[in-house]
């Protein structure tokens, strides 16, 4: 970012992204904007017209550029979608269907291409990180945008109930050997770095992976989610896929050291893992 002379955020919140930009020229929210989707490999597009008024004086990325002095062609959804419908086929029912979708035909395109396996690489030395390291993305906050809301801080993590911040996962075997206990604070450390963050030893966990959900660990992201937690991203190796081009998210191995820190920072909706059956709780 330091060779840009010019940096312009379109977002709607002071994230650790826009922190950069020299100016912030918010776009509308998504329930204030139109929008199509057309999703892949599916025959037909989903319609979306604005669901409220805008509540703050926001304006649309193409009209923003326009008034940038930006050469940028604007299609509206309408221009978009007309020309895939049918002339049996009306904007109007299209709107009032919320999208558009062909008969299935019941035929069915077989792909021919080959796939390619290759073995797995992964980034450090098993000697120094005995270790793997699994991030993955979290049903409150999927990759960190909705950390900023307080009642998806507020909703209880399915893995370890943990609310207003996310834990390492670690399984009892490695747990029992490291002798940490739900809730003592860990160091996981990775070539890239390390991080800080409450454990919460998981009765499924697979054995030598340590997991974490991603969404905390932001700088700049409001009241709610600025400098609450830690971001596992932060310390995921460099490492690509060699068919998809993709960031290989489970390349990277670790080494976890428990912290002489005093439990107590993780928060549970239910502290205690609890079987439910037929039998009643055990």
């Amino acid at each position: 970012m330091s060779e840009l002379d010019f940096i312009v955020s379109f977002g709607s919140f002071l994230d650790d992204t826009a922190a950069y930009a020299d100016v912030l020229l918010p776009d509308h929210h998504t329930l204030e904007s139109e929008s199509a989707v057309m999703p892949l490999g599916l025959s037909g597009v989903a319609v979306a017209e604005p669901f409220v008024r805008p509540l703050y004086d926001t304006r649309p990325i193409g009209q923003t550029l326009g008034r940038l002095g930006v050469t940028f062609d604007a299609v509206s959804v309408k221009d978009f979608v007309t020309p895939l419908l049918p002339a049996d086929e009306t904007w109007e029912n299209v709107t009032r269907r919320g999208g558009y979708w062909k008969e299935n035909s019941g035929e069915q395109k077989i792909s021919t291409t080959e796939l390619k396996w290759s073995d797995p690489i992964f980034s450090g030395k098993p000697e120094e990180f005995p270790l793997q390291f699994q991030p993955y993305l979290s049903l409150q906050f999927h990759d960190g945008r909705g950390a900023n809301l307080p009642w998806m801080q507020e909703l209880p993590d399915p893995v370890s109930s943990a609310m207003w911040g996310l834990p390492v996962e670690i399984d009892p075997k490695t747990a029992d050997t490291l002798k940490v206990s739900t809730g003592d604070w860990l160091r996981v450390e990775s070539e890239s770095g390390h991080l800080e963050a409450p454990a919460y030893v998981h009765p499924a966990a697979i054995p030598g992976v340590v997991s974490m959900a991603i969404g905390d660990g932001h700088t700049h992201y409001g009241r709610y989610a600025s400098g609450r937690g830690a971001n596992p991203l932060a310390i995921v190796q460099p490492v690509w896929e060699a068919a998809t081009g993709e960031l290989a998210f489970g390349a990277t191995r670790v080494r976890v050291a428990k912290l002489e820190r005093k439990p107590g920072d993780l928060v549970q909706f239910s502290p205690q893992d609890k079987e439910q059956g037929p039998w009643g709780e055990r």
